[in-house]
């Protein structure tokens, strides 16, 4: 049975035991877009739900904390990220989020970047309750991108073609959180769906110029209106935020992630080529004894990739 039969099962489970609370699930990120997934690589899904802890309930045996405490972290800073396991492959790294927030986070509304930032690229809706749940999310897809008119202007340095437009994009995306990653991810990210980014972002940009908010010059455009600095202080800080908030995120994976220890090495030497080797101690008391070291690899990464600039 090859990867894309192990992830259909993975999906049929889902629904058939997650039920009606099951609202749609989108696939995103390498294995879809094929920018290098690792054999140790999980699959990307956002899995939009209707209430966490009956979610939760039903997929108890996932985690070793009562499904009324994963249900909290998920209300208290959502999404949660959860690791669905799948026979034949490293799994599903499943971002959880309700509806209702859902609606939210793809928002102007939104109080961080981390659901926009991974959505706004190439994605593929492979489960929707009803087709009205379906076209719920697309639209909340769509609005995610035309909210980039924003934002990505500020970033993308006076005139911008539809391709820089989307570099800028995923650029800034990929700075609002400490990644463990190279300078070149975001590039080969890109290449590999650079078609699909601009197919979905010329109409952004063409009703930018309908709108009033861009003027185009042939393939170039502009801003019509040069932006104050209350709307460049309220976008850095946005970002700033956004950073803060993805990074708190870590603290929860203790919970919800099963075997996330070695999951962050494994990226971490991947996506970077820092390896890290933990010990047997690390594994058992990670709070204690496993941070410090990835935190020290971290900093050592992002000091790297200043030097690379």
């Amino acid at each position: 049975m090859n990867e894309h039969a192990h992830k259909a099962d993975a999906l049929a489970a889902l629904a058939e035991k997650a039920g009606s609370n099951l609202r749609a699930v989108i696939f995103f990120g390498s294995h879809l877009v094929n920018s290098t997934p690792g054999q140790h690589s999980a699959a990307d899904w956002v899995v939009v739900v209707d209430e966490y802890r009956a979610f939760y309930r039903k997929f108890s045996a996932w985690f070793d904390y009562p499904a009324g405490l994963v249900a909290w972290l998920n209300r208290l800073l959502p999404p949660n990220v959860i690791h669905i396991p799948a026979a034949g492959g490293a799994g599903i790294k499943a971002v959880v989020i309700s509806e209702k927030d859902f609606a939210r986070a793809m928002s102007g509304r939104a109080s961080d970047h981390f659901c926009k930032g991974r959505l706004v690229q190439k994605v593929e809706v492979i489960y929707a309750r009803d087709d009205e749940i379906g076209e719920r999310v697309y639209q909340r897809l769509l609005d995610a991108r035309m909210d980039t008119l924003n934002w990505v202007p500020l970033y993308a340095h006076g005139e911008f073609t539809v391709e820089s437009y989307c570099l800028a994009m995923m650029q800034t995306s990929y700075g609002a959180e400490i990644r463990p990653e190279s300078n070149g991810r975001v590039l080969e990210v890109i290449a590999q769906q650079q078609a699909s980014l601009i197919e979905s972002f010329q109409p952004v940009l063409d009703a930018g110029v309908e709108q009033g908010v861009l003027e185009q010059d042939g393939q170039k455009y502009r801003l019509s209106q040069a932006p104050g600095r209350a709307q460049k202080w309220r976008w850095r800080w946005y970002f700033r935020k956004s950073k803060i908030r993805a990074t708190l995120r870590w603290l929860k994976y203790v919970i919800t992630f099963a075997g996330w220890p070695d999951y962050i090495v494994r990226k971490l030497e991947r996506r970077s080529g820092i390896k890290v080797e933990l010990t047997d101690a690390e594994r058992r008391w990670p709070l204690l004894l496993m941070w410090p070291k990835i935190i020290r690899n971290f900093v050592r990464l992002q000091r790297s990739k200043k030097e690379q600039r």
